[in-house]
């Protein structure tokens, strides 16, 4: 809630880059050419290697344990049972939907959000390890006998598949491949802004197809985008920001220092009276208004001040939190009374 809500709020205000299919890369077309092959759960690639994608290789060692599934498949406890069966599912639904066997190119836009199937194979992961423990554990259960032997055998399959990881990561860090940390700073200091990074998703986009020309060349500052006024001062500091303006037509647009996003309030400051001015999306993806009379002289405020609906989201989501903290504490407490009393 805490982010759904104000999202809807934001993109039913304007078009950002991260609803727009073509630019996102979130339609059929894009989505099924960046499919993988089953081989490629098995083998590396070689533009792997060089760190050019990520890789989607599960391992010796992890495909060994999930082929146990066909021998332990009725050894499961039946409290593990149902869990397991639905976790093989996921697990082919997962694979299914990374791989060029689905229907990409014929599925709804809404869908195509995932942009990348690969990332299917970090919900496969996570089914897969449910399944590993399962199966490692009753295969230890039903062959060995002595608990040091089960520690020594499953301390050796951890190790293998650190080991086979550490080999796929050092690969990737070979090949000037900037770490995290180099990498968020090279966007933050990067003065050109390029389609598709990570911080232009939220990008009106508006803004996003001027990125080149207007956004680039752009000046900190209030510009007037027709009609007349005089700007005589302006102090911006962060999201708020103060202009005093002069001989200012009726119906003058105004374009202020900031991408446009809901939650801008604007207020005209005049000798008679301090009145709000509805903020508005300019032409190249800037909060903007319009002026709704001649004005002598005077000051406009820009702030940003978020909406209801974030704010209520924000309380919402905190409360549901708390309450599911106290819920989980009475529920262990409840469950450790019963045993008890059994």
């Amino acid at each position: 809630m805490m982010f759904y809500f104000p999202f809807l709020e934001a993109t039913s205000a304007a078009e950002y880059t991260l609803m727009n299919d073509d630019s996102m890369g979130t339609n059929g077309r894009f989505v099924s050419q960046n499919t993988i092959s089953f081989v490629e759960l098995l083998k590396t690639k070689e533009n792997v290697e060089r760190g050019k994608e990520v890789t989607a290789v599960l391992g010796i060692t992890t495909i060994f344990i999930l082929l146990l599934t066909f021998f332990v498949i009725k050894k499961v406890d039946n409290k593990y049972k149902e869990l397991y069966l639905l976790f093989i599912i996921f697990s082919l639904i997962s694979v299914f939907m990374a791989s060029k066997f689905f229907p990409w190119s014929i599925m709804p836009n809404i869908i195509c959000k995932l942009q990348y199937p690969w990332r299917m194979i970090g919900f496969l992961t996570f089914f897969i390890s449910f399944i590993c423990g399962i199966n490692l554990y009753n295969i230890l259960k039903l062959t060995v006998k002595k608990d040091f032997l089960k520690i020594i055998i499953v301390a050796l399959f951890v190790t293998i598949s650190i080991i086979n990881s550490m080999s796929v990561i050092s690969k990737y860090f070979s090949t000037n491949n900037m770490l995290d940390k180099n990498y968020e700073t090279n966007i933050v200091e990067n003065k050109k802004i390029a389609c598709k990074r990570i911080n232009r998703d939220y990008m009106p986009f508006k803004a996003l197809i001027l990125q080149n020309t207007y956004v680039l060349d752009r000046k900190d500052t209030t510009y007037v985008l027709d009609g007349y006024a005089d700007i005589l001062d302006e102090k911006k500091e962060n999201l708020t920001d103060n202009i005093k303006i002069k001989n200012v037509m009726k119906d003058t647009i105004l374009e202020f220092p900031y991408f446009y996003y809901v939650g801008y309030e604007i207020t005209l400051e005049t000798e008679n009276k301090i009145q709000r001015i509805n903020s508005i999306e300019s032409k190249n993806g800037y909060v903007s208004c319009i002026i709704p009379q001649d004005i002598d002289e005077g000051t406009i405020k820009v702030e940003y001040t978020s909406t209801l609906i974030t704010k209520i989201s924000y309380i919402t989501s905190a409360i549901s939190a708390i309450l599911f903290i106290v819920y989980i504490i009475f529920q262990k407490k409840k469950i450790k009374e019963e045993t008890n009393n059994d």
